[in-house]
């Protein structure tokens, strides 16, 4: 397995996704603090030093990728990233904003194309079809109205049928 630089590599002993780490050179951590303490003091000690950070959004969405389940990543505790990273998850995002502006690209599912534009998209749930609601409320109506052609001209059909 070949080493991509600035990219963290999953090991068989880890078993956590390669995520961007060429971010990491820019982090201003004070290594004299524990970002993985329980201890309070520690924890409110770290994310001070989180928030002036030039790269706090992209520790965030390192921690969300990798599912990091203890530490201080981007300012948040594990307990407050928990509810972060269920609504990151829900949404399935492809992209999370870094400080410089461009997005920190995350592996997800495959992406699926809109049954009505064909546009892909990241599906928000596994049976989700559509991009938006307007491409879906487009097909249900486009829909109706070939059920309701079908619907007039089998009624056709059946009274043509008994007047003969």
């Amino acid at each position: 397995m070949s080493a991509r630089p600035g990219v963290a590599q999953m090991s068989h002993t880890t078993a956590k996704p390669a995520v961007p780490t060429d971010w990491m050179r820019r982090r201003i951590c004070d290594t004299s603090i524990d970002f993985c303490s329980d201890n309070r003091d520690e924890i409110a000690r770290a994310k001070a030093i989180c928030i002036p950070c030039p790269v706090q959004q992209e520790c965030l969405a390192y921690a969300l990728a990798r599912s990091e389940t203890t530490g201080v990543y981007g300012g948040l505790s594990a307990d407050e990233r928990a509810g972060l990273f269920l609504r990151w998850k829900t949404f399935r995002r492809r992209e999370l904003p870094t400080s410089q502006g461009q997005g920190i690209s995350i592996p997800r599912d495959e992406l699926r194309s809109c049954r009505d534009c064909g546009t892909e998209f990241d599906p928000q749930h596994h049976l989700s079809r559509y991009c938006s609601n307007e491409c879906r409320d487009r097909s249900r109506s486009a829909n109706s109205r070939v059920y309701e052609a079908r619907h007039r001209q089998k009624r056709r059909s059946e009274r043509e049928a008994s007047a003969s």
